[in-house]
């Protein structure tokens, strides 16, 4: 995702909400100059690209289960 993409998508939201996120750079995971192999922008946009498209089953679980723990009835 690029990022005015997410900026879009941020300013439709209200400010004071509380969310929970994910985001990395390549930054985060490119190599040292000194090393033998790099990180090219083409093959992050890729990575980016491919995980934009995975299910994040797993995470949406974990956020489940956690809003099970705390939900609450209503009064």
């Amino acid at each position: 995702m690029q990022v005015k993409t997410l900026i879009e998508a941020l300013q439709k939201m209200n400010p004071d909400e509380e969310v929970c996120a994910l985001l990395y750079t390549k930054q985060e995971f490119d190599y040292s100059p000194d090393d033998e192999v790099e990180l090219t922008t083409d093959a992050w946009n890729k990575i980016c690209q491919e995980f934009d498209e995975m299910p994040f089953a797993d995470i949406w679980e974990s956020i489940s289960m956690a809003v099970t723990d705390y939900v609450k009835e209503k009064v």
